[in-house]
């Protein structure tokens, strides 16, 4: 036999094994109790290697039109049994990844909650040392005040006091925002 004709005739024998694959998989599809056992036979053979099953089924007589009706009725009771196993599996698979999904979206959040409220502690730091600061100035200025009562600039007093009240305000509305937020400003800054 030459070459040529040996190439033949196997893709000629691949393509009838493909056509006899595809009337079996059609045959699966008609009936779902054969697609359930192939289902599960190929799950099995990914567990432990090869396995090979042979079930021979008796078709039934079209004289007995009763069985035919329980035949049927036992189809339908499979078939949904079946139909709600798999969904509660895929049900199952869907409520995990919604639930690694969720935590997911909640570390996102709690680390940037973290990151919101580490920058608020340090414009607290910030603001307490300003305040502290003018706290000091404002002690300064009452010491120099008392020592030197005519000769300070009226103006720069004003100014002083200006920007006082500006730090307080802002310092009020740090503490409103806090308490909005739900966080306990810190002891002493109000």
């Amino acid at each position: 036999m030459d070459r040529l004709t040996r190439i033949d005739e196997l893709r000629r024998e691949n393509d009838e094994a493909r056509e006899r694959i595809r009337q079996r998989q059609e045959a699966r599809e008609r009936d779902p109790i054969a697609m359930h056992d192939h289902l599960m036979v190929q799950r099995d053979v990914g567990r432990a290697g090869l396995l090979y099953r042979v079930t021979e089924t008796e078709t039934p007589s079209p004289a007995a039109d009763g069985d035919a009706a329980n035949t049927d009725a036992e189809n339908q009771k499979g078939w949904d049994l079946w139909i709600r196993r798999h969904l509660d599996i895929e049900r199952k698979g869907l409520l995990d990844a919604l639930e690694r999904d969720m935590a997911d979206i909640l570390a996102k959040l709690h680390a940037q909650r973290e990151a919101g409220e580490a920058a608020l502690r340090r414009e607290i730091t910030e603001l307490r040392r300003e305040l502290q600061h003018a706290e000091d100035r404002r002690v300064a200025v009452a010491e120099v005040r008392r020592q030197f009562t005519g000769e300070l600039d009226q103006q720069r007093l004003a100014e002083r006091d200006v920007r006082i009240a500006s730090l307080e305000q802002r310092l009020d509305m740090l503490a409103r925002f806090l308490s909005l937020q739900g966080l306990e400003p810190p002891k002493g800054v109000v």
